[in-house]
């Protein structure tokens, strides 16, 4: 019987293409230039500035002046003061109706973002050199995704997605092998997911709005502006919503993941630091993973991260009743996602 393997991926594992936390609200500034200057070759050959931009026709008017207000917000706040996860908790524990339309405009900026970036530049070779070491060869445009793997993720990005696509050039494979895969679990959502406010919650409801990842020239400003605005559009049958949440604030993940992880034998940790205000929501996705034997984390020199992990397996007995320092391993090579022993033995 093949070993079970779980992946916990965080924002260290697409760093060589997105950025990370710390840099995210640098990055989201240098989008509002690159939006600007869009509209100025639309309209006069020239960037255009925050203030003149209501003056300018659909797609560019008041819908864009939206868009870059919103992302000169999140910017400047991330950049100046805390990483957008820190921002969106103390909007969630504020609630007020001011917090809550701030959380949806953080949301609508993170999902805006990734998408436009993730359509820019390819999944990465992490990616794909770990799924083309996984992936058997199935029918045409058919992979075959390996049944002992399960892969959590805390990232918003697409590059699960963007990298499975080039195995398969097939967006239905996509959606059934990565997007409504229960083994494939989405911790704090994803920038490529929508859902129509009127819909159910029925995940095979979602729409994966971002077909502009798989096209040559990414996504287009004037796509980018039209989804912005239809997150807030009074428009009930245009409305959407960004479903881009965090798991402190969405129980169903924390329970998608702990069912995903319940069979793990071996657990790979890739670029994800536990954070203290993620530990109860990690301590509880652990705790289901009864049949752990070895745990590899690949954070390259973060001794922090594999610190805050013993800390929270002191109260998790091992499968086989083993001290726990005996089976961490700790790898420091970043270059390639980590393919564990039990994996290619079998």
């Amino acid at each position: 019987m093949s070993t079970k393997i779980c992946y916990l991926l965080g924002a260290g594992d697409s760093c060589d293409k997105l950025p990370l936390a710390s840099k995210l609200g640098e990055t989201i500034l240098q989008l509002v230039k690159i939006i600007q200057n869009n509209i100025g070759t639309h309209n006069k050959k020239q960037s255009i500035s925050l203030s003149d931009v209501n003056k300018q026709p659909w797609p560019n008017g008041i819908y864009a002046r939206n868009l870059l207000s919103s992302f000169e917000w999140l910017g400047n706040y991330s950049r100046d003061s805390a990483t957008v996860d820190t921002i969106a908790r103390k909007l969630w524990i504020r609630s007020d109706e001011e917090a809550k339309k701030q959380l949806l405009s953080l949301k609508a900026v993170i999902s805006c973002y990734f998408l436009y970036k993730q359509s820019k530049v390819p999944a990465g070779i992490r990616y794909d050199s770990f799924f083309s070491y996984i992936l058997e060869r199935g029918n045409p445009g058919e992979p075959l995704f390996p049944e002992n793997i399960s892969i959590l993720t805390w990232n918003y990005d697409l590059a699960l997605e963007k990298s499975y696509f080039e195995f398969c050039k097939n967006i239905d494979t996509v959606a059934k092998d990565i997007i409504l895969n229960p083994k494939v679990v989405r911790l704090n959502g994803c920038a490529g997911y929508v859902r129509p406010v009127y819909a159910g919650v029925n995940h095979s409801e979602y729409d994966f709005y971002p077909n502009f990842i798989y096209q040559k020239n990414g996504i287009q400003i004037d796509k980018l502006i039209e989804l912005f605005d239809r997150f807030f559009t009074q428009t009930k049958e245009d409305k959407l919503k960004p479903e881009i949440y965090f798991a402190w604030e969405n129980t169903t993940a924390v329970e998608l993941a702990s069912k995903a992880i319940a069979d793990a034998e071996v657990l790979v940790i890739i670029g994800y630091s536990f954070p203290f205000f993620n530990q109860n929501i990690d301590r509880q996705i652990l705790d289901s993973a009864v049949l752990l034997k070895d745990i590899y984390i690949q954070n390259g020199n973060d001794p922090g991260s594999i610190e805050r992990l013993k800390l929270l397996l002191e109260n998790h007995s091992h499968s086989d009743g083993a001290d726990w320092n005996e089976h961490v391993h700790i790898k420091t090579d970043t270059k390639m996602f980590f393919i564990p022993n039990e994996f290619i033995m079998q």
